[in-house]
């Protein structure tokens, strides 16, 4: 859900009849409710993301090292890595 989309939501439902008072306090737990779920549904896509995400890094890091095999290139499709990276990195002191 894009955040415009929660912000048109909150624009419709931010508004209190001061009338009806007593029904407005009823709907409290409902709005919290709904944007409860809101939160809980996008964090759960980020979650999502973030895992995806690391893992990318990950086979990424397999490939430049060289260590993918044909099967795991073909399924990326990504070409052969020709070039020799050393794994370990040298500090200058």
């Amino acid at each position: 859900m894009k955040i415009e989309e929660i912000y048109h939501e909150w624009d419709s439902d931010n508004t209190i009849d001061v009338t009806n008072i007593a029904n407005e306090s009823a709907n409290i737990p409902k709005l919290h409710n709904k944007y409860f779920k809101i939160y809980m549904e996008e964090g759960m896509k980020l979650r999502k993301l973030k895992a995806e995400y690391k893992q990318f890094i990950k086979l990424k890091g397999e490939y430049y090292r060289g260590e993918l095999d044909d099967g795991e290139l073909k399924e990326n499709g990504w070409e052969p890595q020709r070039l020799k990276i050393l794994s370990k990195i040298f500090r200058f002191t």
